[in-house]
C-alpha cells in the first residue's frame, strides 16, 4: 500500500514519505532535546510550546501512519503593483501561493486515491513539518534551517497528514545538514540581518527578515534592519537565492497577478477585506495573501519607498 500511495503522490508532481505513528514519540523526544538544548530563543519556544501539536486526533478512523508531501513550487513570483502613477513589480517567495489553498489539494486527491481501496488521510497542520520531512528522509536539512528535497531544492511547501493506511517499511534518519552546506558558507555571508550563524543550523529566527516582515502592522521593523535588506512583499529570499542546491530552481518564476492603482491603495491603507472590491478579494484569495494583509501596509511602503529612492 505504501508503493501505491507513494506512486500515486508522484502522479501529481509531488514526493513523499510514511512513517508509522508510533514515530510521533521519536519526534516529542526531539522536541524535548531542543527545549533541553538551552539554544531555543523566545519565538522558538512560542512554536514548540504552543504551535506543535503532537496528539494524535480524533478521527474517524484509527491512526496508522502519518504521510509527509513536498510539492514543488516555482521559486519566485513577480506581482505588479500600481502607486502613485508607477507600475512597480514586487518579488514573492512563490511558495507563499500555496500556503492555504496547497494542503486542501493534496488532501482531496489522497482520499480520492485512498478511500477506494478503504483507507483515509486528514490533514495534520500543526505536525514539525520540516523535522518530520528530515527524519523521514524525505528532505535534508541546509544551514539555514530550510529544508531542501531532491528535484525541488528549497522551492516546495511540507504538508503532513494522519492516515489508516499501514506503514510495514520506512527509513528513519538522523537529524542532519546536507553534506555541502559543511563547506558552504554562502547563506551565511547573504543573511541580511545575521540569523544564520556558523556553529549551528538552527538559525536565529527572531532575527530573520521572515520573522519581521510577516508580523502585523503593530509591529514596525526594528531599527537594526537595513532598509536595503527589504526585498520581497513578506518572507525572505537572500539566502535561498545563492544556495548551490538551487541552482536548477532560481530562474524559475511565474507572475500571478496584477494590483490596479485603486486596489493597491486598498492593501496600503490596511482596509479591512469586508471593504475590498470583488476583483480585489479574489486576487488575494488567489494567492494566499489574507494571513499577511496585517504586514502589507507596512511592507508596501518601505519597498514603495525603496523604489522612490533608487
Amino acid at each position: 500500500m505504501t508503493e501505491f500511495v507513494t506512486q500515486e503522490i508522484l502522479n501529481h508532481g509531488d514526493k513523499s514519505a510514511v512513517v508509522p505513528v508510533s514515530r510521533l514519540q521519536d519526534i516529542r523526544q526531539d522536541i524535548e532535546d531542543l527545549k533541553g538544548s538551552g539554544f531555543l530563543n523566545d519565538f522558538q519556544k512560542y512554536i514548540v510550546d504552543d504551535l506543535y501539536d503532537l496528539d494524535e486526533p480524533d478521527a474517524d478512523f484509527e491512526i496508522r501512519s502519518i504521510l509527509v508531501v513536498a510539492s514543488p513550487s516555482p521559486f519566485l513570483a513577480r506581482i505588479a503593483f500600481h502607486w502613485q502613477g508607477k507600475r512597480i513589480p514586487l518579488m514573492l517567495p512563490a511558495s507563499y501561493l500555496d500556503e492555504v489553498s496547497g494542503p486542501p489539494r493534496i488532501e482531496r486527491y489522497l482520499n480520492e486515491s485512498l478511500n477506494p481501496r478503504g483507507y483515509h488521510v486528514q490533514y495534520a497542520p500543526r505536525l514539525p513539518k520540516k523535522l518530520f520531512a528530515v527524519r523521514s528522509g524525505l528532505g535534508l536539512y541546509g544551514r539555514n534551517n530550510i529544508c531542501y528535497v531532491e528535484g525541488m531544492g528549497s522551492s516546495l511547501f511540507l504538508a503532513t497528514y494522519f492516515s489508516d493506511m499501514p506503514c510495514t517499511e520506512e527509513s528513519w534518519r538522523d537529524i542532519c545538514c546536507m553534506d555541502l552546506c559543511e563547506s558552504c558558507q554562502a547563506c551565511l555571508k547573504n543573511c541580511p540581518t545575521g540569523a544564520i550563524t556558523a556553529d549551528r543550523f538552527l538559525i536565529n529566527n527572531e532575527r530573520c527578515l521572515t520573522y519581521c516582515n510577516e508580523a502585523g502592522a503593530e509591529r514596525d521593523f526594528p531599527e537594526w534592519i537595513d532598509p536595503s535588506s527589504h526585498h520581497t512583499i513578506y518572507g525572505c529570499l537572500r539566502c535561498q537565492m545563492v544556495c548551490p542546491m538551487n541552482g536548477d530552481y532560481v530562474h524559475t518564476l511565474v507572475e500571478p497577478a496584477e494590483f490596479t492603482e485603486e486596489e493597491t491603495a486598498f492593501l496600503v491603507q490596511g482596509k479591512s477585506p469586508e471593504l475590498f472590491p470583488e476583483e480585489l478579494l479574489q486576487k488575494v484569495k488567489a494567492l494566499d495573501m489574507f494571513n499577511y494583509l496585517g504586514a502589507l501596509p507596512r511592507n508596501l511602503r518601505v519597498l514603495f519607498d525603496r523604489e522612490a529612492s533608487s
